[in-house]
């Protein structure tokens, strides 16, 4: 999985609820406001190439 896939990845899997909560808590605007569950599903999908 390249770089621009991860991201990509990252991009369609946003939240806008959680973006608020991330924002909230100190987090700016340089987020995805992925959830974890998602990120971890990446991750993971990294981790196996």
């Amino acid at each position: 999985m390249t770089l621009k896939e991860t991201l990509k990845q990252l991009k369609a899997s946003s939240d806008e609820r959680v973006y608020a909560r991330n924002a909230k808590n100190g987090a700016g605007d340089k987020q995805f406001g992925a959830k974890l569950g998602d990120i971890r599903k990446i991750a993971k999908k990294i981790f196996e190439n």
